[in-house]
């Protein structure tokens, strides 16, 4: 059996590698190059922070919100000097919004999120 939280730890890293790397890619992919930039982020942030949420801070939100809040500027910081990328402080509001949705949802959603998980053939509530 896998402990529940185990998947919601594997699922932030997945999450955070990928959007990491369309961050810092020069040039995304064309899948998503057609979808608004704005909707990008605030959808990742969301993702990411929910994610991160449930897999480590399960009691504390605040931590979750500022540690997104600190990777937001990080990334614009790294596209503007390292990547032919241009750094913009919209995004970074955007990232903002985000992290309130993403927070918002861990708050409306994230018990039944684990009730859902923890129905799932092959996972427990238990750390092996």
């Amino acid at each position: 059996m896998i402990a529940r939280r185990r998947i919601w730890v594997a699922g932030f890293r997945i999450a955070f590698v990928a959007v990491t790397w369309l961050a810092l890619t020069p040039e995304p992919p064309k899948a998503i190059s057609g979808i608004s930039d704005v909707l990008l982020h605030a959808i990742a942030f969301a993702v990411l922070t929910f994610l991160l949420a449930e897999a480590h801070f399960s009691q504390r939100l605040l931590w979750p919100m500022l540690l997104m809040a600190l990777y937001g500027p990080l990334i614009e910081v790294l596209q503007g000097a390292f990547f032919e990328r241009a750094a913009e402080l919209k995004d970074f509001w955007v990232d903002l919004v985000g992290i309130a949705i993403g927070a918002g949802l861990f708050r409306l959603l994230g018990q039944e999120a684990n009730t859902w998980l923890a129905r799932l053939p092959g996972v427990s509530d238990r750390e092996n």
